[in-house]
């Protein structure tokens, strides 16, 4: 695969990871107090369409934070401001194994691309040598080719620098891993904690639309026929709580970030319309659905008793956790909270892309 004509800027190694929630991606590494930390950014996995090809000139007006990417003959704003863009029906989205394959993921990776090349300096083409992406457990072997496919080209997006004019971004190699898998990897690649290889490690991926299960023997060997994953993730609890509040509000996108916000953050109330709702009169109705899915993983797991390590991480980890501590309360001593749940897994990506370009 030949470089673009013109390269200005080189990514060695990356990691992405578009999630039901929010679309992560590593932006390199720096040295920190506790040595070498990978860092990251992200922006909401909503993608607006756009009635201008360009974005709008807003004087007196903070800039929209984003960029607006074509995808067949659509045009859609991604990025951090995107909830200004959104129309009323915006927000409404549902869980699907075929999401990898529809225009708005697309855009959502152009979006990652756009915020790499803007880390760089946005001011010419950019190639990236090794990318690691991830895909729910349910969807990792039906699509993950597809996914590899369509990322590990040549793609053209808005100059970051000047939208006006177009810059190539070129992704060398790809990388598709169940997205789980990055947590492990960063769990004990990054942390040195070590899963020995008569262990076994079991994670609890709470996502904003799936729940993942990963079962590994050692440190790095999936055992597949025990993974699974269930179409209920974090912002389900949040819509099934803005549904009992009013009907229709969970298509409200600011309205169901709210209510999210204050499930994962365990606050007291969250605010609607100038009303203050006690979140504990609804928590009963999102534990009902992380205990359907906690149910969903023991039945194809079966005994945990031979788990050596079980890790709570995604989005919702805290959420997962209220309810873990109740229903896995013997396993109580080998279970932990991801330290870094949201992003855990895109560094975990970056990880394996850094083992396997130095393979």
């Amino acid at each position: 695969m030949a470089p673009p004509s013109v390269t200005h800027s080189m990514i060695p190694i990356a990691g992405l990871d578009i999630g039901f929630f929010s679309t992560k991606f590593t932006i390199g590494s720096a040295s920190g107090p506790s040595g070498s930390q990978i860092l990251v950014d992200h922006f909401p996995s909503l993608a607006a369409k756009s009635a201008h090809k360009t974005l709008p000139h807003l004087p007196n007006a903070a800039a929209l934070d984003g960029t607006i990417v074509t995808v067949g003959e659509v045009d859609y704003f991604v990025g951090k401001s995107v909830l200004s863009m959104m129309g009323a029906a915006g927000g409404a989205r549902a869980a699907s194994d075929n999401f990898c394959q529809t225009q708005t993921y697309y855009a959502l990776l152009l979006g990652a691309f756009h915020y790499m090349a803007a880390h760089q300096g946005g001011t010419g083409n950019l190639v990236i040598g090794t990318l690691t992406l991830g895909l729910p457990l349910n969807t990792v072997f039906t699509h993950g080719e597809f996914v590899k496919t369509l990322a590990e080209r040549e793609h053209t997006i808005p100059s970051p620098g000047s939208p006006d004019k177009q810059i190539k971004v070129l992704v060398r190699n790809v990388i598709v891993v169940a997205q789980p898998q990055g947590a492990m990897v960063n769990y004990t690649s990054g942390l040195k904690r070590v899963v020995k290889a008569d262990e076994q490690a079991l994670v609890l991926d709470m996502g904003g639309g799936t729940f993942d299960w990963f079962i590994c023997d050692g440190e790095f060997q999936p055992n597949y026929s025990l993974c699974g994953a269930a179409p209920i993730g974090a912002l389900a609890c949040a819509s099934v709580i803005c549904e009992r509040i009013q009907a229709g509000l969970k298509k409200d996108p600011r309205t169901l970030e709210k209510v999210d916000r204050a499930l994962r953050n365990d606050e007291p109330t969250v605010r609607i319309t100038g009303v203050d709702h006690e979140m504990a009169s609804y928590w009963p109705l999102a534990e009902s659905l992380i205990e359907e899915v906690l149910e969903q993983m023991q039945k194809q797991v079966g005994s945990l008793a031979g788990m050596d390590h079980i890790l709570l991480t995604g989005g919702g980890a805290g959420l997962l956790h209220r309810v873990v501590r109740k229903t896995l309360s013997d396993f109580a001593r080998i279970t932990v909270i991801d330290s870094d749940p949201v992003f855990s897994n895109v560094k975990g990506f970056y990880r394996i892309s850094k083992m396997m370009s130095e393979s």
